[in-house]
């Protein structure tokens, strides 16, 4: 497949065709290691095409994280059910099923520009209205520190899959299935031990 698409594309779904290939390359190289080149061939588009969207690389890695932070949005949040356990079983599975989310958070960390975060007061927001639902409006001193804590429990397992297999996969790689269902079930009932 060439990088280039002969037929004429919506604009719209060009841009999520282009997310889509970014978010995989980032979440698989990181800002340093991606390559632009690579994203277009999987997006099927002309790189000078991302360049005349996006801008440069860092705008793309910035922009994409935000899209992939959207998208979990719309998938772990339920503003009618502020069950701390329900959370993190969400959680859990986008992660389990979305790699490249958490892995792109982990290369945020380590390589973006220490000035400032992307898009930071819009992800404030976002987590300062997730404390609310969870606690059903009445937020507590410790309740951003709670809400941390079971995105880490959802999240953990799937950001370091090697060390989550050498502790509970007894007899080497985890078996996908099983041993991720029952460890989704354990994080469960923990978190519901823990709040109640």
């Amino acid at each position: 497949m060439t990088s280039t698409s002969t037929k004429t594309r919506d604009p719209a779904a060009t841009r999520e065709a282009i997310l889509k290939a970014a978010r995989e390359e980032f979440g698989q190289h990181g800002l340093a290691g991606a390559r632009v080149d690579r994203i277009a061939n999987k997006a099927c588009v002309n790189k000078e095409r991302i360049y005349a969207h996006f801008g440069n690389k860092q705008k793309l890695f910035d922009i994409t994280l935000t899209h992939a932070l959207e998208q979990v949005r719309d998938i772990v949040d339920d503003s009618a059910n502020t069950d701390p356990a329900a959370f993190v079983a969400r959680v859990f599975e986008f992660n389990r099923h979305n790699p490249h989310l958490t892995r792109m958070l982990m290369w945020e960390a380590l390589q973006s520009p220490t000035d400032g975060i992307n898009d930071e007061a819009a992800r404030r927001a976002y987590y300062a209205e997730r404390v609310k639902t969870l606690t059903a409006g009445t937020a507590q001193p410790d309740s951003a520190k709670l809400l941390l804590t079971l995105i880490g429990l959802g999240a953990w397992p799937h950001a370091f899959p090697a060390l989550t297999s050498l502790i509970i996969g007894e007899h080497g790689p985890l078996t996908p299935e099983n041993t991720l269902n029952e460890l989704r079930d354990f994080l469960v009932e923990f978190t519901r031990r823990a709040t109640n």
